[in-house]
């Protein structure tokens, strides 16, 4: 996997959008989910199911619709991961 991107900061009950793209560095063709893991006590809010051919590579988007932040504010971990791979990085979710 290599890039990884998010429309963060976003304000409550807005659209966080994860794009990624998710690459086949193998010789054969491969088929894998792909989950967007959410929050300090990680969830799975989104799943995608990618299948590339050996050495291909495509973009993603993943999505998850935030909520009201405790005191107008939360900064939170988003992952996405493969079977064979993960990213991460923080998002911001603001009044």
């Amino acid at each position: 996997m290599s890039g990884l991107e998010t429309n963060s900061p976003i304000g409550p009950n807005e659209q966080l959008r994860v794009e990624a793209t998710i690459e086949n560095t193998g010789a054969q063709r491969g088929e894998s989910p792909v989950a967007l893991i959410i929050g300090h006590d990680p969830q799975i809010e989104d799943i995608e199911r990618v299948a590339l051919g050996a050495n291909e590579s495509d973009n993603l988007t993943l999505e998850f619709t935030a909520g009201e932040p405790g005191g107008g504010y939360e900064e939170f971990p988003i992952i996405v991961e493969t079977e064979y791979d993960e990213r991460s990085v923080e998002v911001v979710v603001a009044e």
